[in-house]
């Protein structure tokens, strides 16, 4: 007997210890290595069973098939890894097969099998591949492609002497995996009680979730309905404890009690404001003198401080709710600036609110974007010596003085205004606050109501 690798002689070693085995006799040179032995062994296995029709045990891999109904219904079963059998991946009883047959001209396939023989002189061809080292090369997967052999590739562990068992690594036209069959005839059959307990369990599931969906939405929307009761009958009680006081309150911050705005920066004591400094404003520009805009008032009065106005603007609408800002890119940079503010006043004698913006000219064609605004603040600049302002994380608000000017316009349209006149250092008058009358006072119909809601009771 000799090895069928170098030709050289073996003998047979058959002990009570280890598993029977050839190895070579003294002088042989041999170097075949385990996974060479593995590789033949495990085609030579393979080429006898399909010749005496005896069905070979391949383990698949779910994740190795292809996208399908199969593979979705097994994951979702929770199904990783199926048997089938080496009959359902070639169906042909009548086949031959053959060791290292060449096939398409110059592809040598581990194991060949010709099917019978049917009308034209045409047969199947099928290709088994073992895989120990080295996967079937792209060249050899193309030609079997273009010559349409569909193929398997084995993956063999030795399961006892001169047995294996395989697990599919690869496969290409395999019509079975492919069109879903391979449920109906193996995974179903050589699973049933593990697929119909399964498939019992999910089911019980799906029918009882919406039974039980439904019990808790029934009880939620009871629940509902119970605490909306119980809070319909506490504000009613409640609104019955209302007193006088607080119902005139109210109707004071709906009726619009004036708006008073100082100056962030010149903030004047109550008490600073002299009742006949008050008078009424007609009129708002904006005029350039000694290099720098000035925002006037009924064509004569400039304000003390419009950097300190606008900040004091800003924050007291803001702070009402009325008010958002609005920013957007600077031109030609990618710098986001502030260019003005979008307005919701609620307004009286219109009993509803009116809409409208307050934005830059060279800006109102501009993609732009809605901010809230919780801060304001001014910085002198290091260069001009000039004082600038601010917006929450360091928004520059671009041309202050023309903001100021649009935005009391913006009130002048749809409230009444009111300038205070104060006296600066030169002895003229400059205004130094703004009365805004005609906005409903939400915050204070809101405050006077939650403290009439929150007051203990004294019915039960």
């Amino acid at each position: 007997m000799v090895c069928p690798f170098c030709r050289y002689p073996v003998k047979k070693n058959a002990g009570n210890i280890r598993r029977h085995h050839f190895v070579h006799m003294p002088g042989a040179t041999c170097s075949v290595s385990y996974e060479t032995l593995l590789h033949e062994g495990a085609k030579v296995y393979l080429h006898r069973c399909l010749e005496r029709g005896e069905p070979v045990d391949i383990f698949i891999d779910t994740i190795t098939l292809r996208p399908s109904k199969t593979r979705r219904l097994l994951e979702s079963l929770g199904v990783r890894r199926f048997s089938t059998s080496s009959k359902s991946v070639f169906k042909n009883d009548g086949a031959t097969h053959l060791l290292e047959r060449v096939i398409a001209g110059k592809v040598k396939p581990d194991v060949v099998s010709y099917g019978e023989y049917v009308a034209g002189g045409e047969r199947d061809i099928f290709a088994w591949e073992i895989f120990v080292t080295h996967e079937v090369e792209e060249e050899k997967a193309e030609l079997l492609r273009i010559n349409r052999v569909p193929y398997i590739e084995l993956s063999p562990i030795e399961e006892g002497p001169n047995s294996y068992i395989y697990t599919m690594k690869s496969h290409d036209g395999i019509s079975f995996i492919d069109d879903d069959a391979i449920f109906d005839e193996t995974v179903y059959r050589d699973n049933k009680a593990d697929l119909l307990a399964t498939f019992e369990k999910e089911m019980t599931q799906e029918v009882l979730k919406p039974k039980l969906e439904d019990a808790r939405k029934s009880w939620e929307a009871a629940a509902d309905k119970s605490t909306e009761q119980e809070l319909e009958r506490r504000i009613v009680l409640k609104v019955g404890e209302i007193t006088i006081k607080d119902a005139m309150a109210m109707a004071q911050a709906v009726s619009a009690s004036p708006v008073v705005i100082f100056p962030v920066t010149n903030i004047p004591t109550g008490s600073g404001l002299i009742d006949d400094r008050w008078v009424k404003v007609e009129t708002v520009g904006c005029e350039k003198y000694n290099g720098k805009y000035l925002v006037k008032l009924n064509e004569r009065l400039y304000f003390s401080s419009g950097l300190g106005m606008l900040r004091g603007i800003y924050d007291e609408l803001a702070k009402m709710g009325v008010l958002k800002g609005v920013t957007a890119k600077e031109e030609g940079r990618d710098k986001i600036i502030f260019v003005g503010v979008k307005l919701a006043l609620p307004l009286v004698e219109r009993r509803g609110i009116v809409e409208c913006s307050s934005i830059l000219y060279k800006y109102t064609d501009h993609p732009t974007e809605e901010v809230i605004m919780w801060e304001t603040r001014n910085k002198k600049s290091k260069t001009s010596g000039k004082y600038y302002m601010l917006v929450n994380d360091d928004i520059f608000v671009d041309s202050y003085e023309w903001q100021l000017k649009n935005i009391l316009y913006n009130l002048l349209r749809f409230t009444t205004i009111e300038a205070h006149l104060g006296l600066n250092a030169d002895k003229k008058y400059r205004v130094d606050a703004l009365k805004i009358s005609g906005l409903v006072q939400v915050e204070k119909v809101k405050d006077t109501l939650l403290a009439a809601m929150t007051r203990p009771s004294v019915v039960p």
